[in-house]
């Protein structure tokens, strides 16, 4: 994550009223700029979404545009767990959140919020054996700790399964940007201003 933050510079946005299609033109300090879809962009991680908002010149109604469909792919996307068993990152509102997972960390949150965090790692995204294991321990906390835990459960909406990302196929924010593939950045971008 720390390599992706101090690699990209900015990203802009542009539109070719011709095509009728949206630019996204990548500022990188090691492979110069480029092109990418927002498709691209939005199947990312849920940290490298927040750096990729971080890195978006917010200085035309574009740029804001792209930063609002960053933003709202951030608010969607599952729950990321990090530092496995100890910590997962989730997006509330406008920040990003880690959530730590130790015992002492446990106790500070409320019960609901440890009720949703579970229900979230279980429905939310492809399932992987971290948030199963992650959601595992919350339940077997809450189990343990927080009475009612089961109603509180029942309260949310019944939980359905989580589909299985088949295995030897490689997810989009899996792939490497391919240079060949990429079209270099203009030297005047519409919409941007320049120091």
């Amino acid at each position: 994550m720390k390599a992706l933050k101090e690699d990209i510079l900015r990203i802009t946005s542009a539109f070719d009223q011709v095509r009728q299609e949206l630019y996204i033109y990548v500022s990188s300090a090691l492979e110069g700029s480029f092109t990418v879809s927002l498709e691209l962009l939005q199947r990312r991680s849920l940290s490298e979404l927040w750096i990729l908002m971080s890195k978006v010149k917010r200085s035309s109604c574009l740029n804001e545009l792209l930063y609002d469909r960053l933003r709202d792919s951030a608010m969607k996307a599952s729950p990321q767990v990090v530092h496995f068993p100890y910590e997962v990152k989730i997006y509330r509102g406008t920040t990003l959140e880690t959530v730590r997972l130790d015992p002492d960390s446990l106790k500070l949150q409320t019960a609901m919020q440890l009720v949703k965090l579970e229900n979230l790692l279980r429905t939310s995204g492809f399932t992987t054996e971290d948030k199963s294991e992650v959601a595992d321990m919350i339940s077997d906390y809450c189990t343990e700790k927080v009475p009612r835990y089961a109603q509180m459960k029942n309260r949310l909406k019944k939980i359905t399964t989580q589909p299985v990302m088949p295995s030897g196929v490689v997810s989009e924010s899996d792939h490497v940007l391919d240079k060949d593939l990429l079209v270099t950045l203009q030297e005047a971008e519409e919409g941007e201003i320049r120091d």
